[in-house]
């Protein structure tokens, strides 16, 4: 038998329960997303790993009750408007937040990458191109490359 039956109708107030915890946890998302936007913004990247544990825990959660939500299409039908209202727009504040997210990732994203450019041509105007043959007749090596060492945190 089956331990965790699924209900053909569950009651209005599981739909209502449902609903209260989807909206809690978008808003707390959207909290920990903004957070996560002032850390970038205080150019403190490596700070964001330590939102990482509690990112992935609110995330599941909220992936494991909105599929819940979606199944219980009874319970939805139950709603009212002004219930699905207060979710639609918890959810248009996390979307925004996490497009303000993108565009500062794609800033920080782009400043790296300009830095590592310079790098590149810093190295690249102090290095030499061979003169020609030598005395012994071999090529004459630039100047020896130095390595360089990329940090790949952000």
């Amino acid at each position: 038998m089956d331990s965790n039956p699924v209900l053909p109708n569950p009651p209005a107030d599981e739909a209502q329960a449902r609903l209260e915890r989807l909206v809690i946890l978008t808003g707390r998302l959207t909290e920990l997303v903004g957070r996560e936007i002032a850390i970038f913004r205080a150019g403190r990247p490596r700070d964001a790993a330590l939102l990482a544990d509690e990112k992935a825990t609110l995330s599941g959660q909220y992936s494991r009750e909105m599929a819940a939500f979606k199944r219980d299409q009874a319970g939805l039908a139950r709603l009212t408007p002004m219930q699905k209202k207060t979710l639609q727009t918890a959810t248009a504040a996390f979307r925004s937040t996490l497009t303000e997210l993108s565009d500062v990732l794609a800033r920080v994203r782009r400043v790296s990458e300009g830095i590592i450019q310079a790098i590149a041509d810093d190295l690249k105007a102090h290095r030499t191109n061979p003169v020609g043959y030598g005395t012994t007749a071999a090529a004459t090596a630039p100047n020896a490359l130095q390595p360089l060492a990329l940090n790949r945190v952000v």
